[in-house]
């Protein structure tokens, strides 16, 4: 049976998990500029900060991908003196944060 849509969807019970992954996307955007700022004021706290919060928060809205990314990357940044590795997490996180919002637009 195909389920019939109303005429928007706002009306809908799905109306709020909507509403909620717009914010999610928005805070992915949010973060990843977030994350640049505290990258260029060399802010490890604030980095791996930011990469906590997505590392809890990504796999509830369907994006392990990033929850994983951003947890490595926080692991990383743990261990400041291995710059080659945390280099590669940062560009693993970018990427998987550019993907998510990609499909969003």
């Amino acid at each position: 049976m195909t389920a019939i849509k109303s005429g928007s969807e706002s009306d809908g019970p799905l109306a709020g998990l909507d509403a909620l992954r717009t914010k999610f996307y928005d805070r992915l955007r949010s973060d990843r500029a977030l994350f640049q700022q505290a990258r260029a004021n060399h802010d490890v706290e604030e980095q791996g900060r930011i990469a906590h919060g997505l590392a809890g928060l990504a796999g509830t809205f369907g994006f392990p991908a990033i929850g994983e990314a951003a947890f490595a990357l926080k692991e990383q940044l743990r261990q400041p003196m291995r710059t080659d590795a945390v280099e590669q997490a940062i560009a693993t996180f970018y990427a998987k944060l550019d993907e998510a919002t990609s499909r969003s637009d």
